[in-house]
């Protein structure tokens, strides 16, 4: 099980390198490294791949991030993987995938009863207070993809829905020249981007939010929260 790992003093975050999208937080690489086969196995669960054999991780790469804060998720990584161009054939599952997502989120984002109660305690994070209401969490996630978009050298609306926005915001990136061919693109903030990468973080992103929204959600409002996303299958 191949992993990309994004760490400092304070804490890790380790993707999958062979399933977008999966990944698991640490306080140390051991603990990251122990989370992370549930986590793929889950998001194979549900994205209809093969459930992967059990294995050992191997970390392929490694990048020591000083000066962000990996702990709250702040990471900017770009795989060596992802600098590869990619063949139509590759897109095609990729996209439908970064677009069942967004269906999923807008699912459970719709049955929470109260969007507006609070779902945790409140913390300052990096980017400013950590979400803590459905609506929070959902808003944060639908206007994040214009900043990752950008991340191409694109833009897009910010509309109700995630599913909306992110139509928007693929259709923008095929509409750069040469899209899937793109070479890595350098974003305002110094950020390197590439198609693989905004598909990945598309898909980590939608993940680690809604996880954090179904779990609240449940422990709040109970089994009337549904689990597009398969996490209550996890452990397993």
């Amino acid at each position: 099980m191949n992993a990309v790992l994004e760490y400092n003093d304070r804490g890790c975050m380790l993707f999958s390198a062979d399933c977008p999208g999966a990944f698991a937080r640490g306080r140390d690489r051991r603990e990251a490294m122990a989370k992370l086969p549930g986590d793929v196995r889950s998001f194979c669960r549900w994205a209809g791949l093969p459930i992967p054999a059990p294995s050992l991780v191997k970390i392929l790469e490694e990048v020591y991030q000083p000066e962000l804060q990996v702990e709250d998720a702040d990471g900017s990584v770009l795989f060596s993987s992802e600098r590869a161009p990619l063949t139509p054939e590759e897109y095609a599952p990729l996209r439908a995938l970064v677009l069942k997502s967004a269906q999923c989120l807008d699912q459970l984002y719709a049955a929470i009863p109260d969007p507006e109660a609070p779902l945790g305690p409140e913390r300052a994070t990096f980017y400013g207070r950590c979400p803590n209401t459905a609506r929070a969490m959902f808003d944060h996630v639908n206007n994040c993809t214009g900043y990752y978009i950008a991340g191409l050298g694109a833009e897009c609306d910010i509309l109700p829905g995630c599913c909306a926005t992110r139509l928007g915001a693929l259709a923008a990136a095929e509409a750069l020249p040469g899209f899937l061919d793109m070479p890595p693109h350098q974003a305002e903030d110094g950020e390197l981007w590439t198609p693989r990468k905004l598909l990945r973080r598309f898909l980590w992103h939608d993940r680690i939010h809604a996880r954090a929204m179904f779990r609240r959600g449940r422990a709040n409002w109970g089994e009337q929260i549904p689990d597009p996303f398969g996490f209550a299958a996890q452990a397993s």
